[in-house]
């Protein structure tokens, strides 16, 4: 691994980061952070592909999360699990990882709205995961 390498903590497995991130990928991070933070405004921070704690095992960068206020902008501390209102993953080469490994360490962690924006396939999943953990 290089230094300037781009990683994620995954369930304790340092995972690398996929790029160059392709334009459709982009152009849907832009769209929903437009969105996001037209329709909710200053009542959240929208974050795009910045770290969430999970806990001790996972950070991941989610390209989208609608988290907490925080004063400082989380200058002492990334949001954590409890600070999260949605995570949004953009696949486009990642969809199985993002809906089945990254899925299940947000629904362990408690997060209960996650949703995974395949752009290949122009289809929205949200909240899959968690149905799946409750009927278990």
């Amino acid at each position: 691994m290089h230094q300037d390498e781009q990683v994620e903590l995954i369930a304790g497995q340092i995972i690398r980061k996929m790029s160059p991130q392709g334009s459709s990928h982009a152009a849907a991070i832009r769209r929903a952070d437009r969105l996001f933070s037209q329709s909710l405004g200053k009542r959240v921070s929208v974050q795009k592909q910045l770290p969430v704690i999970l806990n001790n095992f996972s950070q991941p960068e989610p390209d989208i999360a609608v988290v907490k206020v925080d004063p400082l902008d989380y200058d002492d501390s990334h949001p954590t699990a409890e600070d999260v209102y949605l995570i949004v993953e953009i696949a486009d080469s990642t969809l199985k990882s993002d809906l089945e490994v990254k899925g299940k360490e947000y629904a362990k962690s408690g997060i209960e709205d996650y949703w995974v924006l395949d752009v290949n396939h122009r289809q929205l999943y949200v909240n899959l995961l968690r149905m799946d953990i409750n009927r278990k």
